[in-house]
């Protein structure tokens, strides 16, 4: 028996029949994010770290490596709110990412992406972001309820 493997992602594009056998290995592989049994259990001992990172609610300071964390995106969006004096549109936001980091995000998804990426590592309580909803889309700016973040990305960027 033959199986259609498809994979898809940022810059790549893949589809092949294997056999059964294959598919369950690639399965496999796909569970564990390519890891070994060895590097799963490796994986396994990250992830629990990086949820010890979770940040609780009433946390006044950024994570100890939030900056070392970001990725490029991420720097990017809290770069261009940084820089705004008001909140932002989705689209002003995406506009700015683009033209003053060489950021592109692609869409409003793209966005909520990048928040996510937040959510991932230091849990649902973390709000750097706080998003209003007006016209039909987000508005966006440094969480005010968090001056202490505020602090420290504007000294991260403005230094």
């Amino acid at each position: 028996m033959t199986v259609n493997v498809h994979l898809s992602g940022e810059g790549i594009e893949f589809e092949r029949e294997v056999s059964e056998a294959a598919a369950l290995q690639i399965m496999e592989l796909s569970m564990s994010n390519g890891a070994t049994a060895g590097e799963a259990q490796e994986d396994s001992k990250e992830q629990e770290e990086e949820q010890s990172m979770e940040v609780e609610d009433d946390e006044t300071s950024l994570p100890d490596s939030f900056f070392n964390r970001l990725s490029a995106k991420q720097e990017a969006l809290l770069g261009v709110l940084n820089n705004a004096d008001e909140p932002i549109s989705s689209n002003e936001l995406q506009r700015r990412m683009e033209d003053e980091f060489d950021e592109s995000v692609g869409g409003g998804r793209g966005v909520a992406g990048i928040l996510q990426g937040f959510t991932k590592k230091y849990g649902d309580d973390f709000k750097v972001v706080k998003i209003d909803w007006g016209d039909h889309q987000g508005y966006y700016q440094l969480n005010p309820d968090r001056p202490d973040y505020i602090k420290e990305i504007k000294e991260y960027f403005n230094d």
